[in-house]
């Protein structure tokens, strides 16, 4: 399909089989790539393979190659502030649902998606006639404190990079500081927010609450 319409970003979402992707409706993305393909950008794809990501959430950064690796700068431990601000983010984004001590694999995977899409952007550098790259990802894995950006700026130093988040307003937060809470920061960790709309009401941690709790698996750390 993607051959016979190389310009349709629905015809790459279906050579992605992306509705068993497991992610929201390749509606909600199609914009991107149908900018990306009319201006004849490359797309090049930033995360880790789920396969990989499996193998780390079992055996840790060990899992990658060792040159990898090395070139990531993952041989080397998480400062324990660090570790512990990871902690919290996968257990917020958990919901407070999962006990903190069962979250530690999944912070080696953060880790690891963190410095693979801050590699990947950086070797999309290298393609000819190529001065910038846009790595598209969460707010999350964004961070100029502790996710792609540091491992960028590491790989090309003389690259600038800049970071730019979408927050969605919370209408009880008026003081856009109020929101680096929510980063578990004492100020935003980006160069620059964009203030959105929300996209909808719903309480999602409730929802999955009451998905465990009949399930008989919601425990608090």
């Amino acid at each position: 399909q993607l051959a016979e319409h190389p310009d349709s970003a629905g015809a790459l979402g279906k050579a992605l089989d992306w509705e068993k992707s497991g992610w929201p409706d390749w509606a909600e993305y199609q914009p991107v790539f149908d900018s990306a393909l009319r201006h004849r950008l490359p797309v090049v794809a930033g995360n880790l393979p789920r396969a990989d990501m499996r193998a780390v959430g079992r055996d840790g950064v060990a899992a990658l190659p060792d040159d990898r690796r090395r070139r990531l700068g993952l041989d080397a431990a998480l400062p324990d502030e660090s570790r512990d601000m990871l902690l919290d983010i996968v257990a917020k984004g958990h919901c407070g649902l999962m006990p903190r001590e069962s979250l530690t694999p999944m912070v080696a995977v953060q880790r690891v998606r963190d410095a693979v899409l801050a590699d990947n952007m950086i070797r999309a550098l290298d393609r000819p006639d190529t001065d910038s790259a846009v790595m598209i990802a969460g707010a999350g894995h964004a961070r100029r404190d502790l996710a792609a950006p540091p491992t960028a700026t590491s790989l090309a130093p003389q690259t600038e990079t800049v970071t730019l988040a979408f927050i969605e307003v919370d209408d009880a937060a008026a003081d856009p500081g109020a929101y680096a809470e929510n980063f578990g920061a004492a100020a935003l960790p980006f160069d620059y927010v964009w203030f959105t709309p929300r996209a909808n009401d719903r309480d999602y941690c409730a929802e999955l609450r009451e998905r465990f709790s009949g399930h008989g698996r919601a425990k608090q750390p």
